[in-house]
């Protein structure tokens, strides 16, 4: 977000929050590992009481 406005010649002021503010808006989010759809398209198939189950194993 603030190199996208720097590169528009624009300034950025951001008042209050945390720490993490300023990291995320000048090094962006860390990079997560990207989704296995084979994973995701097995829990979409599975009823909430089969996924309630698995959190309890």
């Amino acid at each position: 977000m603030a190199e996208g406005l720097k590169n528009r010649g624009k300034a950025a002021v951001w008042v209050g929050g945390t720490g993490l503010y300023h990291r995320v808006l000048t090094g962006g989010l860390a990079k997560a590992p990207g989704t296995d759809r084979k994973v995701a398209a097995e829990l979409e198939a599975m009823s909430t009481a089969e996924l309630a189950g698995e959190i309890g194993r």
